[in-house]
């Protein structure tokens, strides 16, 4: 477990994403997976959308457009199922920083 953090956390994934990866790649999520992610919160999600070139690195899957948007709307869903507070990030690489950044920053402020 993380314990606690004095100000900001910044997670590359986390369990909701690895629910839906696992359902993505293996047809199905095991339940204490699938529990343990009901009960992780985190103050703000940001959601990168599919508007940039898609870039074969090794890690990357979907490089269908198609499958990049459901790939999209099924991590929106999951987020606004669950009730977790959420920002989308479009835009060229500069414009995504400086809207992660001014997310984040609104985020502190409140």
């Amino acid at each position: 477990m993380l314990g606690s953090v004095n100000r900001v956390l910044f997670c590359d994934t986390n369990l909701l994403m690895t629910v839906i990866w696992s359902e993505v790649l293996f047809g199905s999520c095991p339940d204490w997976i699938r529990a343990a992610a009901a009960h992780q919160h985190y103050d703000l999600t940001l959601l990168l959308d599919v508007d940039v070139p898609w870039v074969d690195d090794d890690q990357r899957y979907f490089p269908g457009q198609d499958a990049r948007v459901q790939f999209f709307e099924r991590c929106r869903a999951a987020l606004e199922e669950k009730g977790d507070r959420y920002e989308i990030i479009r835009g060229d690489y500069p414009e995504r920083l400086k809207l992660a950044t001014a997310h984040v920053e609104r985020l502190l402020t409140e």
